[in-house]
């Protein structure tokens, strides 16, 4: 009976929110799981003196109430957009947290999450440990699920995956574009598969709770398992936008078990009905209070003290390699993960370590703390997200700078907002590192530079680094900000070897953000403002100035979100200036510069931005030719005043 009084209260409280919004209590969306709310209850109780976690989806209130019941009042505040809610007014009705529970609304993505969290809890020897994963029948339509779903298999990860099979995906029948056996897809990815029918539940609870004992158990073995729980939404997708024909609602209503049982049971009813008139009640008051206004929060800026490196042997990528194993030393567990970073897969085989042989010897010194990962961006960046949330850190490598287009949504919709959108101050020492850039010849798809994408996400540090950084210390202290961070390394900064700086130049300022090169009392003829290789191509530009005696100042940024708070624009006035990126210049890392000398009033003789907005061709001549380079830097300069 207790089990179907807390799946009636969810039942209430759900019904209440759809009469709030009738009412205009409530703003923007709800999806609630009225008919769905027994087996989270069921579930919940079996896991809850397990070490755990569990997320999900947008239709998770009655996940997040069979875990915590005693935080109804807290969510209810939260999907009111109050600072007293589960998630400080900012998640809503879709992005929950508890100590054990984080919810989003992209269909799919939390499942790397989730992975990534179980193997950190594996590592530390938590046992036993389970991750539970709510997802929903329309959720089968996505890549990132089935990424995850083989690494969970590979690693044999105690996860369970439970799928809320409702019959509809929003509007549309799932047999619309569900093709072929669903037990055949998830086996061959090494997980166990078993049904669950809630839609015929006859009220035999003995029965249900030992098929559901059995199944933890199971998982707990490190044998990862999908449920497919077949139920019924009594209710619309979201609100009433309900288009499923009338005489099948009436069907699914009649033969839900809480709708027969609150028919037949007048005493369950009252329940129902005080339960009911009580929330309500508590979202009227909500809503007719002096509504607390809060200051919208933004991830807060970190103080960096990155060291310049002075001297140093072989070339760039060596120090990056001494720079990870540094910082694998200094934590314990921190896991390194990407595709082909380690020296062997398999015993016999030829050391690789790296497309560019930046974690060559690692894994052979810290074999177990490598990761080998298979052709699935979302998931390497998503597992590593989860892993950071329970260990020291983490740090994920994206082969080529082209495919981080296939970790936005990673980067975007979690690692960026878990930081703001669930209401706490959370600790991610969470690292994405990749190679970007051309002048190499690997043609359209493996040259491009597109940082500009990921730049002004809130929530997201994007730094470059270049060849006068410290690698060491660098790598350190970005890990101990504990905010997601995503490092480019530029390929042909890897290939450098120390050289000092052109004659008669010297730092003239250091911050966290950037440095200055300039030769002391001397007017330069123009500013450069550049960012990781392009410090390189800045120094060969004011090395052939030099034999006609005209000179640069030179900023090289470090953090590319950063608007160069620290540094003079006024020593700017009456400066010609250009710009070099290697990737398109439109609405990009140029664009911060110009802004900011435009929001500050400085009067300038010349302003110039090179970039490239060409597709980059296989031909290296060709390619050399349209990024950026000595010659078309130093036409710029003779012709600044054109």
């Amino acid at each position: 009976m207790n089990y179907i009084k807390q799946a009636v209260n969810i039942r209430a409280f759900e019904q209440s929110l759809l009469n709030a919004y009738s009412k205009g209590y409530l703003n923007g969306t709800v999806h609630t799981c009225i008919g769905q709310e027994l087996f989270p209850v069921l579930l919940s109780e079996k896991i809850k003196h397990l070490r755990k976690l569990v997320v999900s989806n947008h239709r998770g209130h009655g996940h997040f109430l069979g875990l915590y019941p005693q935080k109804e009042d807290e969510l209810l505040q939260e999907i009111m957009g109050l600072p007293n809610g589960v998630s400080g007014g900012y998640g809503g009705s879709q992005h929950l947290i508890g100590d054990e529970f984080l919810s989003n609304g992209i269909q799919g993505g939390m499942i790397p999450t989730l992975a990534g969290a179980v193997e950190a809890l594996k590592r530390k020897g938590v046992e036993p440990c389970i991750g539970v994963g709510y997802i929903g029948d329309g959720t089968l339509g996505q890549g990132v699920l089935y990424e995850s779903l083989n690494f969970i298999g590979i690693r044999k990860l105690p996860i369970l995956i439970v799928l809320d099979d409702n019959n509809y995906a929003q509007s549309t029948n799932t047999s619309n574009w569900t093709n072929g056996l669903l037990d055949s897809r998830f086996k061959g990815f090494g997980l166990e598969y078993t049904e669950i029918n809630m839609r015929v539940f006859d009220g035999d609870f003995n029965s249900l709770n030992t098929k559901i004992d059995s199944i933890i158990n199971n998982v707990l073995l490190n044998k990862p398992t999908v449920i497919r729980v077949l139920s019924n939404r009594l209710k619309s997708h979201s609100k009433g936008d309900d288009n499923r024909p009338d005489d099948y609602i009436k069907s699914i209503n009649s033969e839900d078990f809480l709708t027969r049982k609150l028919t037949n049971d007048t005493d369950l009813l009252d329940y129902f009905e005080r339960r009911l008139r009580h929330f309500e009640n508590r979202t009227e008051y909500y809503f007719n209070s002096d509504q607390v206004e809060f200051p919208y929060k933004q991830t807060k800026n970190h103080n960096i003290s990155f060291q310049e490196q002075q001297s140093y042997h072989g070339t760039f990528n060596h120090l990056i390699n001494r720079a990870l194993r540094n910082t694998l030393n200094l934590n314990n567990d921190l896991l390194m993960l990407g595709e082909d970073i380690r020296d062997v897969s398999r015993p016999g085989e030829k050391v690789y370590g790296g497309a560019f042989k930046v974690t060559k010897g690692l894994s052979t010194e810290f074999d177990e703390r490598l990761l080998n990962c298979p052709i699935s961006e979302q998931l390497i960046v998503g597992f590593a997200l989860g892993y950071s949330l329970r260990s020291s850190g983490s740090i994920a490598e994206i082969m080529f700078g082209d495919f981080l287009t296939l970790t936005l949504d990673q980067l975007l919709q979690h690692a960026a907002k878990f930081k703001t959108m669930y209401g706490v101050e959370m600790k991610i020492p969470f690292i994405v590192r990749t190679p970007m850039g051309g002048k190499r010849g690997y043609g359209p798809t493996h040259s491009q530079s597109l940082e500009k994408h990921f730049l002004g996400i809130n929530g997201l540090n994007v730094f470059a680094l270049n060849h006068r950084l410290c690698p060491d210390s660098f790598y350190k202290e970005i890990l101990a900000t504990q905010t997601p961070t995503l490092i480019i390394e530029n390929k042909i900064l890897y290939t450098l070897k120390y050289r000092p700086l052109p004659e008669f130049y010297e730092f003239t300022s250091w911050t966290n953000d950037h440095f200055v090169m300039e030769v002391k009392g001397e007017e330069p003829i123009a500013t450069i403002f550049c960012y990781g290789e392009g410090l390189n191509v800045a120094e060969q530009v004011a090395d052939i100035l030099l034999d006609e005696e005209e000179y640069l100042r030179i900023i090289c940024c470090t953090d590319l979100n950063s608007s160069l708070e620290n540094f003079k624009w006024d020593n700017l006035i009456d400066s010609s200036i250009i710009t070099i990126e290697e990737g398109s210049n439109v609405a990009a890392w140029s664009s911060l510069i110009s802004s900011s000398l435009l929001t500050r009033n400085i009067k300038l003789k010349s302003f110039n931005s090179i970039g490239n907005n060409q597709t980059i061709p296989s031909n290296l001549n060709a390619e050399l030719n349209i990024l950026s380079n000595t010659d078309l830097i130093i036409n710029h300069l003779h012709n600044r005043n054109a």
